[in-house]
């Protein structure tokens, strides 16, 4: 690549200045775009100006309204709904807990979760609560289950096999 001489350098500059965009001057001048971004950055760059001081503010006074004003309590945010995504579907801890009520819990192979006093399989309760259809369920595994599970704050025990 040519080496830019100062006069296409000092063109560019002056193109920038004008505001024209560095595509198009590296399209006129028949130019690199990196070299005509560089050198239309430098005339670009905004000189550092030093920050300007606040304005002064007065202090209300006994009288004024600004000093009996008063100051309303923060209201307290809604809370956020925590959820894990499963394949699109969104699971919620509330909507573990609700199954859990309901639910009959299957014999634990490995992994389990505690919820309402009773221990899941990580697979059947999360897949009841999600409401993933069987056929698609069947492609998520236990570790899917357990990030899912601890995504939502629950425990997920490992159990020692056929408990």
């Amino acid at each position: 690549m040519a080496k830019l001489t100062d006069r296409v350098i000092a063109r560019i500059q002056e193109l920038a200045k004008k505001g024209i965009p560095a595509s198009k001057i590296a399209e006129s001048l028949d130019v690199s775009k990196k070299a005509a971004y560089k050198y239309a950055k430098l005339q670009t760059a905004a000189p550092k100006s030093e920050p300007k001081a606040a304005p002064k503010v007065e202090a209300p006074t006994a009288d004024s309204p600004e000093a009996v004003r008063e100051v309303e309590a923060p209201k307290e945010p809604k809370p956020s709904k925590v959820y894990a995504v499963l394949f699109g579907s969104h699971v919620t801890r509330e909507a573990i807990e609700r199954v859990a009520a309901t639910l009959e819990p299957r014999k634990v192979r490995k992994y389990a979760v505690e919820v309402g006093g009773k221990l899941f399989p990580v697979c059947q309760i999360v897949a009841a609560a999600s409401q993933i259809p069987a056929d698609k369920a069947k492609f998520f595994t236990s570790a899917d289950a357990t990030r899912v599970l601890t995504q939502l704050q629950f425990a997920v025990v490992t159990t020692p096999t056929g408990s």
